[in-house]
């Protein structure tokens, strides 16, 4: 996350919630901040502004 790999990171989030979710049972801890880490790479993607290239 920290190398600016957001889109690659998103998708390993993604790939670990989604096994974790059918293997684990309550106190899921390691879901749940994984699920908190993939918020906050999600919402991060609507704040990058990309100036258009100079012609």
């Amino acid at each position: 996350m920290d190398e600016g790999r957001r889109e690659e990171a998103i998708g390993d989030f993604n790939r670990f919630v989604d096994t974790v979710s059918s293997l684990v049972v309550p106190p899921h801890k390691e879901l749940h901040l994984a699920m908190q880490s993939l918020r906050h790479l999600v919402a991060c993607r609507g704040t990058i502004i990309t100036a258009p290239a100079k012609k």
